[in-house]
């Protein structure tokens, strides 16, 4: 059931990226009925069921590929202002202060010293609160019985900020794809609404899914942060001492 569903958010943005798009396409050729109507005729002659299982394999490998996309933007910092990625910086910074904290965090196990929490990346913060998460998820009751509920929220923020990524990629298509339409068919070019719509419903889209992903974003980061909170006192209640955590130079945690 689990491998299902992390299918699942492969499939459903890589076939809402396929619905946007031929619905681009379906725009641009409405000025020229004629070669829709082949094109809508050539679409029925296909069925059946391999045709079926084909379109689910087809949006698998593009949401895949739009998946990795999304990883890979939402972690380099001169992308971050288009798709923000989960940043538990601040609260680790809470977590580490007063004179009872319930973090420590240090560079090194053979390192009692404290790093300057501002050194720490994105990317090194989600991890000590990652590690935390995982070490204490049967032995911690308020993790155990909301892990659940995180996992789901994480798929969908994940299949969210996929689409999003599909729908700033099928922006792109729109300037790629009609310009080696026309020199590739020496189609003559016809200047009209039938090119503006798809460009202003793309944006449209791309921004609607942006906001969507940005909102669910921050209620997925605010859902852990509380737990979070919570599981690290009740740490600190059954150990009786702060949990310590540990970020590598080496492996880019933390700012050089």
């Amino acid at each position: 059931m689990e491998e299902a569903r992390r299918f699942l958010r492969y499939v459903i943005p890589g076939l809402v990226f396929l619905l946007e798009v031929s619905f681009y396409i379906f725009l641009w050729f409405l000025p020229c009925p004629q070669q829709l109507h082949e094109t809508i005729k050539e679409v029925k002659e296909i069925g059946g069921f391999f045709a079926a299982t084909s379109l689910i394999l087809l949006c698998g490998g593009i949401g895949f590929i739009l998946s990795t996309l999304y990883h890979t933007l939402s972690w380099l910092p001169v992308f971050r202002f288009l798709v923000p990625a989960v940043d538990h910086r601040d609260l680790l910074k809470y977590l580490c202060q007063g004179d009872w904290p319930l973090l420590k965090i240090r560079r090194r196990r053979w390192d009692n010293k404290n790093i300057d929490l501002n050194e720490i990346k994105c990317r090194g913060g989600w991890e000590i609160v990652t590690a935390f998460w995982h070490e204490n998820r049967t032995s911690i009751k308020i993790i155990e019985s909301a892990n659940p509920r995180v996992d789901n929220l994480q798929d969908i923020t994940h299949s969210i900020g996929t689409m999003y990524v599909g729908s700033l990629i099928a922006i792109l298509f729109l300037f790629v794809f009609w310009p080696w339409y026309l020199c590739y068919t020496a189609t003559p070019f016809l200047w009209g609404w039938h090119l503006i719509l798809p460009v202003v419903i793309s944006i449209m889209l791309a921004l609607i899914h942006g906001q969507n992903y940005r909102e669910v974003l921050l209620k997925y980061q605010g859902l852990i942060n509380k737990i979070l909170l919570d599981a690290l006192e009740e740490y600190r209640k059954k150990k009786g001492f702060y949990y310590t955590a540990y970020v590598a130079e080496d492996d880019g945690d933390i700012k050089r």
